[in-house]
Order: structure tokens, then C-alpha cells, then sequence
């Protein structure tokens, strides 16, 4: 479970980063 919650925080990081650029 743990691997999955990184999982998704490293995917929302990477979306939060990619609109910021945007």
C-alpha cells in the first residue's frame, strides 16, 4: 500500500509541476 501512496504523490507532483510550467 505504501508503494502505491508514493506512487500516487510522485504522479500528482509531477501534474502539479507540469501545470505550473504551463
Amino acid at each position: 500500500v505504501q508503494l502505491i501512496v508514493s506512487l500516487v504523490i510522485a504522479l500528482m507532483a509531477d501534474l502539479k509541476v507540469t501545470i505550473d510550467e504551463y
